[in-house]
């Protein structure tokens, strides 16, 4: 499985990094009366496969609680394969992957676990959720572990998901293989880390 298609199931908390399918510079938007198939979540649908195990710690909670319950809905819906829940889930510029690549990714992965947030800087702020995801087997290179960074941004008041940009994607995985509490190089600025104690975004000592 490419890191595109990473990106693409785990949303906001996984998959790697790339892309979610596709940018539009616009996207018509339906008004809701339009009629819908709704489809069987995949864990119902596979009741024998263990599902994706979840996890998004505490140290990395935000003290804004919409966020983190935003990133706990989305971890969710992407490990109950929950596909009508995750198309959803996407800014309006944004084209989420298709069913059967999502119930290719869901059966691929076993295990998707937030290691780090990051606060951009955008005003309002973005935040990158760096996710690291398991494979059930390995992929074709011999890989188990993929890096996923995953965009979080508001949107007409809700929170929404899409792409980090590439240069964010590389400072925010440079960032997360340092120490705590170390700095980037000289003239080098990354996103601000989410610090562990009170989940509080800075740019403090405990930034990357």
């Amino acid at each position: 499985m490419t890191a595109r298609n990473v990106v693409k199931l785990v949303c906001a908390a996984a998959i790697a990094a790339g892309g979610m399918g596709g940018c539009k510079c616009r996207q018509d938007v339906g008004t809701g009366d339009e009629p819908r198939i709704e489809t069987t979540p995949i864990a119902e649908e596979y009741p024998d496969v263990p599902t994706p195990k979840i996890d998004f710690p505490a140290r990395w909670h935000s003290e804004d609680t919409t966020l983190n319950a935003f990133i706990d809905h989305a971890l969710k819906v992407c490990g109950e394969g929950d596909y009508d829940g995750f198309r959803q889930l996407f800014g309006t510029e944004y084209t989420p992957t298709g069913r059967s690549d999502f119930e290719r990714a869901w059966h691929a992965f076993s295990d998707i676990k937030v290691t780090r947030l990051f606060r951009g800087p955008q005003d309002p702020p973005a935040y990158y959720l760096h996710v690291v995801v398991r494979r059930r087997e390995p992929d074709r290179k011999g890989r188990r572990q993929r890096d996923a960074v995953v965009m979080v941004f508001r949107e007409a008041g809700d929170w929404r998901l899409g792409p980090a940009p590439k240069e964010i994607v590389r400072k925010v995985l440079a960032a997360s293989t340092r120490p705590a509490g170390t700095r980037p190089a000289a003239g080098r600025q990354s996103p601000s880390q989410t610090r562990p104690s009170d989940g509080i975004p800075t740019r403090g000592k405990d930034s990357p």
